[in-house]
């Protein structure tokens, strides 16, 4: 077994170790810091954003593979999808396309790694027309501000993390997991934020709402691989 465990094991291969939930406390604030000095740097133009922004991504990432994210089936495709996030972070901010397609890939990882936990066809059912009706909604408001160029990945990105939505729903219906279905609805508001700053209203200060629930749905995400006791958790 490696000298990295969790469930505050040690980190590491002597005495005094630290606690592996300490680690990962750490990283989660490291991940909140570089997520507010990035804030200030898109709203206030300060030049700090895309330091701060590796800062946040890498710790998301960190966590995860503490929390045993690579132990399970659940764990190694929520583990790939959180290292497209962290693609599409380094990416987007120079190629919107290329930043949208990372993401679309990292959804497509979470949506595998829920059918791999496990879904509640009921649940996953009930979720899709509440997703149809929020989404269409969404996209009505943001189409007659979106570029002919982009409107092709735009759609295809829109469906794909409301699948991300109805797949969280489900496999929290098959075994509750708050953290993960909360996880997946705050990646999906973030991203609300998101269209609205990049086609509806371009003002900075949309960072103020974008980046903190963007990174709180990464971090909790990445909390999520820790694996679970019952019969499917070992993937």
């Amino acid at each position: 077994m490696s000298d990295s465990t969790m469930n505050g094991t040690p980190v590491g291969g002597s005495a005094g170790r630290f606690p592996a939930g300490v680690v990962c406390g750490v990283l989660a604030a490291l991940s909140g810091i570089g997520m507010v000095i990035a804030v200030h740097g898109e709203a206030f133009a300060d030049g700090l954003n895309r330091p701060a922004v590796l800062v946040a991504s890498t710790s998301y990432l960190f966590i995860a593979l503490l929390q045993r994210g690579l132990a399970t089936g659940y764990g190694r495709l929520a583990t790939a999808g959180l290292v497209f996030c962290f693609l599409g972070d380094m990416l987007g901010p120079g190629s919107f396309v290329a930043g949208l397609a990372m993401f679309l890939v990292a959804h497509l990882f979470l949506v595998a790694a829920f059918a791999v936990r496990g879904l509640s066809w009921r649940w996953t059912l009930g979720a899709v027309v509440p997703m149809l009706l929020v989404s269409g909604a969404v996209f009505v408001w943001v189409r007659p501000h979106v570029p002919p160029e982009t409107l092709v990945p735009v759609v295809a990105y829109t469906a794909v993390i409301s699948l991300m939505v109805v797949g969280a729903a489900g496999t929290h219906g098959f075994r509750p997991h708050w953290v993960l279905l909360i996880a997946a609805i705050a990646f999906y508001v973030s991203d609300v934020f998101v269209a609205q700053w990049r086609f509806v209203d371009p003002v900075k200060t949309n960072a103020l709402f974008c980046y903190p629930v963007y990174y709180t749905s990464c971090v909790m995400f990445a909390f999520s691989v820790l694996p679970e006791k019952g019969p499917t958790a070992a993937g």
